[in-house]
Formats: C-alpha cells, sequence, structure tokens
C-alpha cells in the first residue's frame, strides 16, 4: 500500500512527516506527494495549478515563480528526502510503541526500520516547542538514547 500526501501553504510544518510517518506505522511500503509542484502567479501570490475537484490550496514538492524564474523547494521536500534517505527501498519497518499525540497533534511520533546495508533508522517527529529526551529500546536488549529537538524531524542511524 502507497500512500498519497498532500500539504497546503496553511497546514503545519510537519504536515508530510505526519502523513508519512503515520502510514508507515501501520504497514504502508510508502508515501508519495500527490503535487509535485506547484507555482505562484505574480499578481496574487496563490499556488497551482489544481486538479479540478481536487485541493484547491496544496503545495507541492517546489515552488516556482515564473516571473523571476526562480523556484524554491518546500519543508516538504526536505522532510521526505530526509525520510526516503535514511528509510531506503528494501528497508523493514520495525514493531514499535511509544508515540504519543495530544489535543492538537502536539507529541512525539517515530518509525524505526532495518535496512539493506544493516543499520536500523529511527525517525522522530517531535511537535512540542521543546526539546524531548528519547529512549529506544530495540527487541535484542540494546538501548540508544538522545536528544529530539523541539519542532523537528529527526533521524537517527543505528548500528
Amino acid at each position: 500500500m502507497c500512500f498519497l500526501d498532500q500539504t497546503s501553504p496553511q497546514t503545519s510544518w510537519y504536515q508530510s512527516s505526519k502523513n508519512t510517518i503515520g502510514p508507515l506505522q501501520n504497514w504502508a511500503e510508502g508515501s508519495l506527494m500527490w503535487t509535485l509542484g506547484t507555482w505562484t502567479q505574480a499578481a496574487d501570490g496563490t499556488f497551482g495549478p489544481y486538479i479540478q475537484g481536487g485541493c484547491a490550496t496544496c503545495r507541492g514538492l517546489f515552488v516556482v515563480d515564473k516571473s523571476k524564474g526562480t523556484y524554491e523547494f518546500t519543508i516538504d521536500y526536505y522532510t521526505l528526502a530526509q525520510i526516503s534517505r535514511f528509510i531506503p527501498k528494501g528497508a523493514v519497518i520495525l514493531k514499535g510503541e511509544g508515540s504519543y499525540s495530544y489535543d492538537g497533534y502536539n507529541g512525539i511520533q517515530s518509525v524505526a526500520s532495518k535496512n539493506p546495508d544493516g543499520t536500523r533508522s529511527v525517525v522522530i517527529e517531535n511537535t512540542f516547542g521543546n526539546d524531548v529526551w528519547v529512549t529506544v529500546t530495540f527487541a535484542g536488549g540494546q538501548v540508544w538514547s538522545g536528544n529530539a529537538l523541539a519542532r523537528s524531524v529527526t533521524t537517527w542511524v543505528l548500528p
């Protein structure tokens, strides 16, 4: 199963990680951005193009300013690039516990994988306004601890 991700200029910075980590925790095999790219309209700064009947405010992985001939990558691009790099094709998602979301989607979400090269990756999304000390305990008894910075997506690669 693959999960399609849409974000909007009005959505939170963590929308792409939320829409990727959650499905991976529930055994999805991947996540895609539905809107690959958008451009600003010189006069009003709106984003487009849009599929008729689709999301009228969705943001893509990059934004092109046609009037200036420039482009910029969005937070969604960097988030998905990070997750894709550290949970590569062929990785096996590990069963995990300990992700917590509270009212307003504040909390810690994580997903761990065993990668084809033998390493293990843990991607941690911290939507709190403060750093959180996180401890990961693997089934074999190995323990890893570290700081997940406030409002961040952090990746640990473990031997």
